[in-house]
């Protein structure tokens, strides 16, 4: 099945299980001038996604199977141009920074005006505008960072950046890897022509290479045209192939031809295409190590590997977070009509003391939340604004993980059946709170059916919960 895209007209697919809400966000949205898809559950979602791709995603976080985390991670991988919006009626901070987190590059909280809708993703295609025009500097190109590691990756950078070799950019995730092949890109002699990007993680094998090389009609079932792989697209530019120690071997031999002769056909065909397109690698994984475990070409890793750029994680350069944190503010403030936001002494130092495993990406989102939650009265966030570094229990949890970080058994023992009872009367009365008593919600919060929910609060009538 070949990818699709809606052409001119911008395409969002709508996920949202509250039907009135639904057909209003619909209407909304195509007297906006957008093409709707539509899907009211999570499986319902991810079937849409396969084969298509998207401008935008606006998505309810809570659906009655299952919430959308998921999908927006991979939508991030899948699809990096489109946007996510979650909308949520969860009044929970820690719910907004799971969300960014995991791929949302905005969130509303319910209830909300068509007004903001359409501010945040006026917000949105901005950037998704900014991203995928060719020639122009990505968000951040112009990278900021004044430790010796990163002076070293702008000393690498502009080194290559005019010289046509592949180059291999390393580091783990979050740290800016595809800002580096940006910034190589938008300083080279091929800044006027695209820059194409592919996540070869995030795509099915059987889908990889129809991605990559295109196909002509009738190739398979599904071409009913002809299509232009990535390569072709990225013709007198630049190809940046994300998470290539996760390309599948039988790709591998493949991409090893086209870097060598640059030369290749399209599948269903043996009409040979010669193209001219810079390549630049990037992976979070060690290439040498899976070259030693048999996972990966050493003759395509020698062909990768001519200049090689490391991208240190943030915990390993921290004297650059003030300087991030406060171009993040700014920009934040900008896109959101805020009074521009500074950091109190007291919330900088916490942010200091943060491990970040999410790196940048993760100090962005919770920048993000910040500025966005303290409104436009505060231009200074205090310590308070980043209580979601705290390290409080995750909803993600597994429920053994969760329960490890309340239980303990007292030396004397414990009745487990009141015990338990209790816990789940807990739970429920907590899920209530934060739902606002809304039973439906509540429900989805816990995994349960609301009428299940109902039959146990009727159980613990004469408790609390009653």
């Amino acid at each position: 099945m070949s990818l699709q895209h809606s052409g001119m007209q911008r395409s969002v697919l709508l996920i949202e299980d509250d039907a009135v809400l639904a057909d209003s966000l619909k209407e909304f949205l195509r007297e906006e001038g957008w093409e709707v898809d539509y899907a009211s559950t999570a499986k319902e979602a991810r079937s849409k996604l396969v084969g298509n791709v998207f401008d935008l995603l606006v998505a309810d976080y809570l659906l009655p199977d299952a919430t959308v985390l998921s999908l927006f991670e991979e939508v991030r991988l899948r699809s990096p141009l489109t946007k996510v919006l979650a909308i949520t009626g969860v009044q929970d901070v820690q719910v907004a920074a799971r969300a960014f987190k995991n791929g949302a590059g905005d969130f509303l909280f319910k209830p909300f005006t068509l007004d903001e809708l359409q501010q945040r993703i006026e917000g949105l295609m901005e950037e998704r505008r900014l991203e995928s025009e060719p020639g122009h500097p990505h968000p951040s190109t112009d990278m900021i960072g004044r430790s010796p590691a990163m002076e070293k990756v702008f000393q690498l950078i502009d080194l290559v950046a005019d010289k046509n070799v592949t180059v291999l950019i390393t580091g783990e995730s979050g740290t800016g890897k595809e800002l580096v092949a940006h910034a190589i890109h938008s300083r080279s002699l091929r800044k006027d022509h695209p820059f194409v990007a592919i996540n070869c993680a995030a795509i099915p094998e059987s889908l990889l290479e129809d991605e990559l090389f295109g196909h002509v009609k009738g190739a398979y079932t599904d071409a009913g045209k002809e299509r232009k792989g990535k390569f072709e697209q990225a013709d007198q530019g630049t190809l940046l192939l994300d998470e290539i120690g996760d390309m599948p071997a039988s790709l591998q031999v493949k991409l090893l031809r086209v870097l060598e002769d640059n030369k290749f056909e399209r599948l269903g065909s043996n009409q040979t295409i010669q193209v001219d397109a810079r390549i630049v690698v990037a992976t979070h994984c060690d290439l040498r190590e899976k070259v030693g475990k048999g996972e990966f070409r050493e003759d395509l890793f020698c062909r990768l590997n001519v200049v090689s750029i490391h991208l240190p994680p943030l915990r390993e350069k921290k004297e650059d977070l003030p300087f991030l944190a406060t171009q993040f503010l700014k920009e934040y403030s900008e896109t959101y009509e805020l009074r521009e936001k500074k950091l109190a002494p007291g919330a900088l130092k916490r942010l200091m003391r943060h491990d970040w495993p999410g790196n940048v990406r993760e100090l962005k989102n919770v920048l993000k939340l910040a500025c966005v939650l303290s409104g436009d009265e505060r231009t200074i966030l205090e310590l308070d604004d980043f209580a979601t570094l705290d390290d409080q229990p995750s909803g993600d949890l597994a429920p053994s993980e969760l329960m490890q970080n309340y239980l303990r058994l007292p030396e004397e023992g414990i009745e487990i059946k009141r015990f338990v009872r209790g816990l789940e009367n807990g739970l429920i009365r907590e899920a209530l709170q934060r739902t606002g008593g809304n039973k439906r919600q509540a429900a989805r919060l816990l995994g349960l059916k609301r009428t299940t929910l109902v039959a146990k609060l009727r159980r613990a009538q004469g408790s609390d919960l009653s």
